[in-house]
């Protein structure tokens, strides 16, 4: 059986976002047209070597539940949520791990274990990259998914279950690749206006944006919202200040769908962006060294950097700089 590789690896991306975080709301930035202001954008970083482009595979963004107030500008208001930490996600040499991923076995080399970080092989190369994994003994390659063959190598999918030492890992379980799941625009937080949402648009929201931007310090980044009946309306969350007011001069600036939240306790986009600015730096030393296992930065509500496996000394560098386990997303994960 043959496939296309490129489907191959971007299912088994799918099946690492499904275990993930829900994704960031979309970004207005469609709806703002090609001369929108120049902002600060919480977006995902890039690493790239002359041999790879490592792309970010997923971000997260908090939770919210919407409160019909029934006011009269029907301003709606979000809770603040709070972040879970997950259990102990680092891994000592010795210990079982487990994750959803690529296999490549390439004929004179050992096997690799491929985590789903976006990867581009240097131009005219008949094999997909893999720099972000780690060898592998024990695979049925038999009974991978999606076989494909190519140049005499074998790439397939699979969940594997193993003990990781010394940077390699020992297959003791293995079974078909989670499945990947799908996400939906998000709901809007607001009630519906008098007569309901204009399903005419999109609209155009530079005025909103460079407000937003001007005033960076009590918004976070507006984003598009789907309603009930599909229609798209934007969403702007006020951490500082008062919404309805917030409203009033939003109003006078946009025309169309307008639903304006109180999100107290969120991070602001002044303050998404000094933590940028603080972490940045490291994690971008991180992401040109294939070593360390880095291959993404983003972030919505807050930092998440993704890496093959969080080894106790990437997680004293990454806790050095104010990173939490609710900020790292590690692909292979301690079995308990």
């Amino acid at each position: 059986m043959t496939g296309n590789v490129d489907d191959l690896l971007r299912g088994a991306g799918e099946r690492w976002r499904s275990t993930q975080p829900p994704p960031p709301q979309p970004d207005p930035g469609r709806w703002l047209g090609p001369a929108r202001p120049a902002r600060r954008r919480w977006a995902p970083v890039l690493a790239t070597t002359a041999a790879t482009l490592v792309a970010v595979a997923a971000v997260a963004v908090l939770t919210t539940r919407t409160r019909d107030t029934g006011d009269e500008d029907r301003t709606g208001n979000v809770s603040t949520a709070t972040a879970q930490s997950p259990p102990d996600l680092v891994v000592r040499d010795g210990m079982r791990v487990r994750a959803s991923g690529t296999v490549l076995a390439v004929p004179g080399q050992p096997v690799r274990f491929c985590a789903p970080a976006t990867s581009t092989a240097p131009a005219g190369a008949d094999l997909p990259a893999c720099v972000h994994g780690v060898v592998v003994t024990g695979v049925d390659l038999g009974a991978l998914a999606q076989p494909v063959e190519r140049a005499g190598a074998r790439i397939g999918s699979a969940t594997l279950t193993g003990t990781l030492r010394s940077g390699v890992l020992a297959v003791t379980g293995q079974a078909p690749p989670e499945p990947a799941a799908t996400a939906g625009s998000p709901a809007v937080p607001c009630p519906a206006p008098a007569g309901g949402w204009t399903a005419t648009g999109p609209f155009d929201g530079r005025a909103v944006q460079t407000y937003v931007v001007e005033n960076a310090d009590r918004f976070r980044n507006p984003w598009v919202g789907r309603a009930d009946g599909g229609a798209e309306v934007l969403v702007v969350e006020v951490v500082r200040g008062d919404a309805g007011a917030a409203r009033t001069d939003l109003r006078r600036r946009y025309s169309g769908n307008l639903c304006v939240v109180s999100s107290p306790g969120r991070l602001s986009l002044a303050e998404q962006a000094a933590t940028l600015d603080r972490v940045q730096p490291v994690v971008l030393d991180l992401l040109r060294d294939p070593a360390t296992g880095v291959y993404a930065l983003g972030g919505a509500e807050n930092v998440i950097v993704a890496m093959v496996v969080l080894t106790p000394d990437l997680y004293d560098r990454l806790a050095a700089i104010g990173l939490t386990a609710d900020d790292l997303s590690p692909w292979l994960r301690p079995v308990r």
